[in-house]
């Protein structure tokens, strides 16, 4: 079936009678709508909703962070993110539904000025949870401390010099990359992660080709807006790492600080498909966690070994 009039109104009826879960994805959701949408849902429903937060789209008013308050309210639900988001896709027990449409009232014809979106029902088959697997798989779970850093983030982001016709773009600024499609097997290349803003804009001159090449590959893993001033591509390079999967892991590791050896094996265990040297992988991952999340991350250096541990869990 195919609907591209009162789309809203569609998802609405079918979240009305869900029987046991919803599964929510769509790059912008506003509070009021899925506020609307979940209003009639049992608390026995498990909601899994998945979204992105990039400043910009936050601060443009296109999403909102505050579906994080939505989501804590009920029981049996859960917030992700995913910074690669695009599809737009609500699965409602044995009924899938896909399309064009955002949670955003334009979208769903809940405002005086609305898009034409069209959305289409599908059967649910192996191939739909492959998608929804891995969807979920590429995601972080959002907690308080995570929802309080990105808002931190998103307060202190300069959108001056950003194009809103950038909104919703897959690029790297002006770099002509293509985006890497392995999510969960990141790791930072580039050893000194001061440079990456350099290779952004460009600015090769000081910079070994090792580095470029580095910094070009890490920049993959990124979606970024072009134009940005140093400090603003920094605060937006760590909004994105903190919605990396390997991120999401070491900080559940991090519940009590850990030291290099540990940290090493994790990263074994992590990439254990993938003869990969550990010590490496660990060291620059370090350093880009210390570098552009000096707030959330600390390491100590006792005894000759390196401390890692979580800031919060102090």
């Amino acid at each position: 079936m195919v609907y591209f009039q009162r789309v809203g109104d569609k998802l609405l009826q079918e979240f009305n009678v869900v029987q046991q879960n919803l599964v929510i994805a769509a790059p912008f959701i506003k509070r009021g709508v899925i506020e609307k949408l979940l209003e009639d849902v049992s608390e026995d429903i498990t909601v899994t909703c998945i979204t992105r937060w990039r400043p910009d789209e936050i601060i443009s008013g296109v999403s909102d962070m505050e579906v994080w308050d939505v989501i804590t309210r009920r029981n049996n639900s859960l917030l992700l993110l995913n910074s690669f988001l695009h599809a737009k896709y609500y699965r409602v027990d044995s009924k899938c539904f896909i399309g064009s449409a955002n949670l955003t009232a334009s979208a769903l014809e809940w405002s005086d000025r609305s898009n034409l979106e069209l959305m289409i029902d599908i059967p649910v088959d192996n191939k739909i949870y492959e998608f929804e697997n891995l969807l979920i798989d590429s995601s972080i779970k959002v907690n308080q401390n995570i929802y309080e850093q990105m808002k931190n983030i998103v307060d202190e982001f300069d959108c001056t010099n950003i194009s809103f016709r950038d909104l919703g773009s897959s690029k790297c600024g002006n770099l002509n990359i293509t985006p890497n499609k392995e999510y969960d097997m990141w790791s930072p290349e580039l050893r000194e992660p001061k440079y990456l803003y350099d290779i952004y804009i460009e600015n090769f001159e000081d910079l070994t080709e090792v580095e470029v090449n580095a910094g070009k590959n890490d920049l993959k893993n990124f979606v970024v807006p072009k134009g940005l001033d140093k400090y603003g591509f920094e605060k937006y390079i760590a909004s994105q790492i903190m919605q990396k999967p390997i991120v999401g892991e070491i900080d559940n590791f991090l519940m009590k600080p850990r030291k290099f050896g540990e940290m090493k094996h994790f990263i074994k265990d992590h990439y254990r498909e993938l003869e990969l040297n550990c010590t490496f992988i660990w060291q620059n991952l370090m350093r880009w966690l210390l570098y552009f999340l000096p707030n959330r991350y600390g390491y100590f250096v006792p005894n000759y070994t390196e401390v890692f541990y979580l800031k919060d869990n102090q």
